[in-house]
């Protein structure tokens, strides 16, 4: 494997060991979730579809409240038309009077008006998973929404687990729990001016002082920056500008190349 697959996986882990888990349970993923429209319903409705068979198109799509406007622009001789909160109340020049709260109410209104013009239905929308999506990160899920959102109608990101799926939970113990550094540095001393180790992990220190071959010792660096052999002895501050290099831990102890 390349050293640069190498840290890419290294960069996946930390990513997904770090990013907001949104109280889903791993191996979690992500998915483009989208609203869709369904018509013809005649339950959970949250709108009213009026289609004008003379030009061949949808001239309204919205809720109840919002019908008295369009009425107001399309028919004469509406003298009053208003939305109370529960029905919609038209009273027209010819003293007819109408209390819509429903398509049939609607429907009848519009037939007696402009018989045989009009075609109309209920919609609901509702949630859908969107195909051929799944990311590893929030992160990139997100990403992919602003790249390509105008493919979708109100995407979101929708968090996922991978139920039962004991290949899957076993590919993401190993991304996640897999020390990447062993194989990307093992037997490689690293400039600690160039990197430093990830915190809370034991790693090998090479000390040199200049007037002497050096030693190694095993140690790891806090995350507030302070190097510890173990939970109570920390390296002293005099002694720390000859921390000169390191590797990630392994057996047996490794020599200064």
């Amino acid at each position: 494997m390349k050293k640069e697959d190498k840290e890419f996986l290294k960069e996946l882990q930390h990513e997904m060991l770090t990013q907001d888990t949104v109280c889903q349970a791993d191996p979690r993923f992500w998915v483009v979730m989208q609203t869709v429209r369904d018509y013809w319903v005649d339950d959970n409705v949250d709108g009213i579809c009026i289609y004008d068979k003379d030009s061949t198109e949808i001239i309204f799509e919205d809720e109840l409240e919002e019908l008295p406007d369009w009425l107001k622009e399309n028919f004469d001789g509406i003298v009053k038309c208003e939305y109370d909160g529960i029905s919609v109340e038209i009273v027209c020049e010819d003293e007819n009077e109408y209390f819509i709260d429903d398509i049939a109410e609607i429907e009848n209104f519009l037939e007696e008006y402009t018989p045989g013009r009009y075609s109309i239905c209920n919609y609901r929308d509702r949630e859908e998973i969107v195909a051929n999506t799944m990311f590893l990160t929030l992160r990139e899920c997100k990403e992919h929404i602003k790249r390509n959102g105008y493919h979708y109608n109100k995407p979101h990101s929708y968090a996922m687990t991978a139920w039962r799926s004991p290949q899957v939970e076993k590919l993401y113990k190993i991304l996640q729990d897999i020390d990447w550094d062993k194989y990307i540095y093992n037997n490689t001393w690293i400039n600690v001016k160039e990197k430093l180790p990830d915190p809370q992990k034991w790693c090998w220190i090479w000390f040199d002082y200049g007037n002497s071959e050096g030693y190694c010792e095993k140690m790891y660096l806090t995350t507030t920056g302070k190097w510890m052999k173990n939970a109570l002895s920390q390296v002293k501050e005099e002694h720390v500008e000859y921390i000169k290099a390191w590797q990630p831990y392994y057996e047996p102890e490794p020599y200064k190349n």
